[in-house]
């Protein structure tokens, strides 16, 4: 039975490693974009499933005819986090008219108002209550029950996105800077050990000479590196006699 060899490009890590970074710079512009936006303004995606089942024992004009179930999810910007929302709401109807004004609720909504509509948030860093309610930094769910309306609340607060994605990037950047000025002093790019034009292999690391640093080096006008050894004085002459 023939067997399966995969092969894996190494050629291809530096444009993965270029995309990976690409995204995340997308990720914390966004987070970052969105943490300044929501000083001044809120936004909010909902979408609403439910359920309607019919009470036979109940005929139908009176109340609990129809009972239905009425789920809300909902994605919003606060001046501080994320919110992730699912509520879940109780309620009844009397007649079977009554449908139409539920099936109109259902489905998907976007929603903007401004910061000033929503009075001042408690909002603190550290907390921790009996009833399974924890938030450490911003992070942390809540659960609220009220009348026949429970909601479960998870948010996620924007620094946190922002120093996951933005790691990275500050990283590369400033590796990309120190090879640049390896590069232009004429360092090894893996240690930074100063090599001299006839070098093309690192003494200290082992790495091979960058092949745009031998370009920079035999171009350059650097007696030391390029300038050829004097010639021995001739047999039988003093370097201080005068001929």
């Amino acid at each position: 039975m023939a067997q399966r060899v995969f092969i894996f490009n190494s050629t291809r890590l530096p444009r993965l490693r270029a995309v990976a970074l690409g995204l995340c710079a997308v990720l914390a512009t966004l987070f970052a974009s969105l943490w300044l936006l929501s000083q001044f303004r809120f936004f909010a995606l909902i979408r609403e499933t439910g359920t309607l089942v019919r009470k036979d024992a109940i005929p139908d004009g009176q109340m609990g005819a129809w009972e239905y179930t009425l789920t809300t999810w909902s994605l919003q910007t606060n001046p501080h986090q994320l919110r992730l929302v699912r509520g879940t709401f109780l309620s009844v109807m009397q007649r079977e008219a009554e449908k139409d004004l539920f099936a109109d609720r259902l489905g998907w909504e976007a929603h903007t108002f401004p910061r000033s509509a929503i009075g001042p948030e408690r909002y603190p860093w550290f907390a921790f209550e009996h009833n399974a309610q924890w938030r450490i930094l911003g992070f942390g769910p809540t659960r609220t029950t009220w009348g026949g309306q429970t909601a479960h609340t998870f948010d996620l607060p924007y620094w946190l996105p922002i120093v996951i994605f933005g790691t990275p990037v500050l990283l590369a950047a400033m590796h990309r800077r120190r090879q640049r000025t390896r590069l232009r002093d004429g360092r090894c790019l893996n240690c930074g050990y100063q090599l001299d034009a006839p070098m093309t292999t690192c003494p200290e690391c082992g790495g091979q000479r960058s092949p745009v640093l031998s370009t920079r080096s035999a171009a350059s006008g650097d007696p030391r590196q390029s300038a050829p050894d004097p010639p021995a004085p001739a047999s039988g002459s003093h370097p201080g006699s005068r001929t």
